[in-house]
């Protein structure tokens, strides 16, 4: 997660740009939201609006804002679309992690994966790379 981390920053700092993605990303960006065998999908990254509201439903207002971060932080302006080796999504959660928590291409369900995952492991945010 590091090079795909540490590329990012290198690409905003070679452009000028901070390394706060915050500031870089627009919520204004489009967002795919569609119909995929009759739910709701959202395709997007962790700035946009529609999937910040997405990762404080899976996580409640207690780790919503932590979650936010750690999934910008992870995927970047990829979001759900993030991929580095094994590791995919907003949360760039492994191959034995979606097997066993779930994994889809929306922001719904990756969350929701991410956030059980989250819960089986305590609560704590030791998994991931990326901390609030």
């Amino acid at each position: 997660m590091h090079k795909h981390i540490l590329l990012f920053s290198s690409v905003l700092l070679a452009s000028g740009c901070s390394a706060s993605m915050e500031d870089q990303t627009s919520e204004t960006e489009e967002e795919v939201t569609y119909e995929a065998d009759g739910a709701r999908c959202t395709v997007g990254t962790a700035y946009q609006t529609r999937v910040k509201d997405i990762i404080r439903e899976a996580f409640g207002s207690v780790h919503a804002k932590e979650a936010i971060r750690v999934a910008q932080c992870e995927s970047g302006p990829w979001g759900t679309k993030a991929r580095n080796g094994q590791y995919e999504g907003l949360f760039q959660m492994g191959s034995w992690e979606r097997a066993h928590y779930g994994h889809s291409r929306c922001a719904e369900k990756q969350a929701r994966a991410a956030h059980a995952y989250f819960v089986a492991t305590g609560k704590t945010w030791s998994p991931w790379e990326c901390k609030p």
